[in-house]
């Protein structure tokens, strides 16, 4: 299906009720992410992940983001008997969000540019430049406490021509400060 984001997008403007809601402007946030991620580089292999986010709003439904994220990817043998080692991938991103609209259930698209830390036994460390996007919905518990899910796509722009793209499916905790 290539218009997986509509599901979301539908159900979310659809069972969100009404109510008092914050868009996010003048607005400090500081937010806990916890995920799995599915990597592509020679196989799918899953993994899991932590990181933080923190954000400011510029306006009614922009943000500038800073993030950063840690995976670790578990090792995995093909069923072509390729054995594909653990990776480690750290990344720091700068970017931002864009709220879709101002509802207890808040949908946001965002987008980053980063730098990208990525080891295994393999081929040990290698730097890397990379991009994200994603899609995530946060659900204001409280005026401060916002708790959420997200979509994040990772293109890691290896110089040996190889493409790296993990997809992390997370939950976030957000608190907001002022």
């Amino acid at each position: 299906m290539k218009r997986w984001w509509v599901v979301p997008v539908l159900a979310s403007l659809l069972l969100a009720a009404p109510s008092q809601a914050w868009a996010g402007e003048d607005e400090w946030q500081l937010g806990l992410d916890l995920f799995g991620s599915v990597t592509t580089l020679g196989g799918a292999q899953g993994g899991a992940g932590a990181g933080i986010h923190a954000s400011y709003g510029f306006a009614p439904a922009w943000s500038v983001v800073l993030s950063t994220r840690y995976r670790l990817v578990a090792p995995k043998t093909t069923a072509t008997g390729v054995r594909l080692p653990a990776r480690h991938l750290t990344g720091i991103t700068a970017g931002v969000y864009f709220a879709i609209d101002v509802m207890r259930l808040v949908p946001f698209l965002h987008a980053g540019l980063g730098a990208y830390m990525v080891y295994d036994d393999v081929e040990g460390v290698r730097f890397s430049p990379g991009a994200e996007a994603g899609l995530s919905f946060d659900y204001a518990l409280s005026r401060r406490i916002n708790l959420g899910v997200d979509v994040i796509r990772v293109h890691l722009l290896r110089t040996d021509g190889v493409f790296w793209t993990p997809m992390d499916f997370g939950v976030r905790l957000t608190y907001v400060w002022f």
